[in-house]
């Protein structure tokens, strides 16, 4: 499977971690690669947005599943320099285009195509297994995605 990644543009909670998207993601799998403050084309017009990169058909899978979860309707998805929105509930795409990345404020954006600015970006490092577990035991819905394979409930 060629890399990709999927540009989700998702309410986040960061006053209560354990109920952020990225803390939920990566609960289902550690070995998601994942960048937050990811934002496309000029800020006023789309907002940030977190990056997570897929390495097989396994985290594609579980990572569909929850989206369609949290209701996102679709997103943007990367391979090589070129995107295309995916429509999560139909599978269908639409709005083909190259892509550019620009990684300063002082580089000007004027080409048509999709615009991705990593100035204010940042990679999520590691996260505690106890950490990921209480996202787990707090979102059991979770675990129907991975069916529970990656943490087991942690007894307190």
């Amino acid at each position: 499977m060629k890399e990709m990644s999927l540009l989700i543009f998702i309410e986040r909670n960061l006053e209560y971690r354990l109920d952020d998207p990225v803390f939920e993601i990566r609960a289902l799998d550690p070995k998601f690669r994942i960048r937050e403050n990811v934002h496309t084309g000029f800020l006023e017009k789309t907002g940030y947005a977190i990056e997570v990169f897929i390495d097989n058909k396994q985290q594609y899978k579980k990572l569909i599943k929850y989206l369609k979860l949290k209701n996102i309707k679709d997103c943007l998805v990367i391979t090589d320099d070129y995107a295309y929105v995916l429509d999560i509930e139909s599978n269908k795409t639409r709005d083909y285009s190259n892509v550019y990345y620009y990684d300063s404020v002082f580089q000007i954006d004027r080409h048509i195509g999709y615009s991705i600015h990593l100035e204010d970006s940042r990679f999520i490092e590691n996260i505690p297994y106890m950490i990921l577990g209480s996202v787990k035991n707090r979102h059991p819905e979770l675990s129907n995605i991975d069916n529970g394979k990656f943490v087991s409930k942690f007894v307190y």
